[in-house]
């Protein structure tokens, strides 16, 4: 039904937000509540959203610093963050309430930032690294594969570069010809950097 899981989380998040807003108009109408009950289920719905910013504070912050192309600070602050799920693994169930439309294990997703951050920076050694463990905590992360398929590009190693770059697509991303991956790595990774 689905070609890839990318296509199946989008579904699956409206399906979820339809179902509230069902939910929500059943309560109104059949049980004629008042303003303020509807306020307090409504705040019930937020607690999840400010428990991932509380815990991952760090993932945001490095994201906020990739960002600004502060990227030393954004490593640190990926690096502090996949440190806080290594002590915390709980942690890593807080995905459902905020990110996933790519992968649902958070772990790739800052191994991934990492990977980027080190493209940035010129480090392509290190960036394959992050990128690699990335793909070993999940094997279907296409923005983990989109990146590799950028590292090699940059290495001018085009069928390599290719065969990533057809993985990522398989796997839902990107929404680009590969013929187009050169200029998007002029504009992203080399104009102002």
């Amino acid at each position: 039904m689905f070609t890839h899981r990318v296509a199946r989380n989008r579904v699956l998040y409206f399906m979820v937000l339809l179902l509230v807003l069902i939910a929500f108009a059943y309560l109104i109408t059949n049980f004629h509540w008042e303003l303020y009950q509807l306020l307090i289920i409504a705040l019930v719905f937020l607690i999840p959203g400010r428990l991932v910013q509380y815990y991952w504070r760090d993932f945001f912050k490095g994201r906020k610093s990739l960002e600004r192309k502060n990227y030393d600070k954004a490593i640190q602050r990926f690096e502090l963050f996949l440190k806080d799920v290594e002590e915390s693994p709980w942690i890593k169930w807080l995905m459902f309430f905020s990110y996933g439309l790519y992968s649902f294990k958070v772990e790739a997703v800052a191994l991934a930032y990492l990977g980027k951050c080190n493209i940035y920076k010129k480090n392509l050694e290190q960036a394959e690294q992050f990128l690699n463990r990335a793909l070993q905590t999940d094997s279907k992360y296409p923005v983990a594969f989109f990146n590799l398929a950028v590292v090699y590009a940059i290495r001018k190693d085009e069928i390599t570069a290719r065969r990533y770059f057809d993985a990522a697509k398989e796997n839902g991303y990107p929404k680009m010809k590969y013929e187009n991956l050169h200029a998007y790595i002029q504009d992203e990774f080399t104009a102002s950097n």
